[in-house]
């Protein structure tokens, strides 16, 4: 951790927490998991003011937001990613940006998050997106 007359600051290399994932984890349980460390520390920004561990928080989501950015390929058709965590990436800025502006994520927005909230996400589509249809003659046909 650098220090910087007297404050501490934060970096994405100098956390270590619950970012790595193990190479034998399937996708779905890569997002489980993810999903279950995005909402714990969530969880423990609303009782805190702490810079420090909302900095550590933010950068945790981070990577647990790319974790399951890096296995959507692998996800099969109709799954559904969690809310919370289509919110994370839709209102969670990389850690680098938040230190340069000092521009928290409002996390109501996160906790509160509905399908009518992050609709126009692109992981929210996901299953939308694995559908076909082939128009053929006359009326459209769904394949999947």
């Amino acid at each position: 951790m650098a220090t910087t007359e007297g404050t501490n600051i934060i970096t994405a290399s100098s956390v270590e927490d619950d970012t790595s994932s193990p190479t034998s984890c399937t996708a779905e349980e890569v997002v489980a998991k993810s999903t279950e460390i995005i909402q714990g520390r969530i969880d423990g920004l609303c009782e805190t003011r702490n810079k420090v561990i909302w900095t550590e928080a933010v950068v945790t989501i981070w990577a647990q937001v790319r974790h399951v950015e890096n296995v959507l390929q692998d996800l099969p058709a109709g799954f559904i990613i969690p809310t919370i965590i289509v919110a994370a990436d839709q209102f969670v800025q990389a850690p680098e940006v938040i230190l340069s502006t000092g521009k928290w994520p409002h996390i109501p927005d996160i906790i509160n998050a509905t399908d009518y909230n992050i609709r126009n996400h692109r992981w929210f589509q996901l299953e939308k997106s694995e559908k076909k249809v082939n128009k053929g003659k006359g009326k459209a046909i769904e394949l999947l």
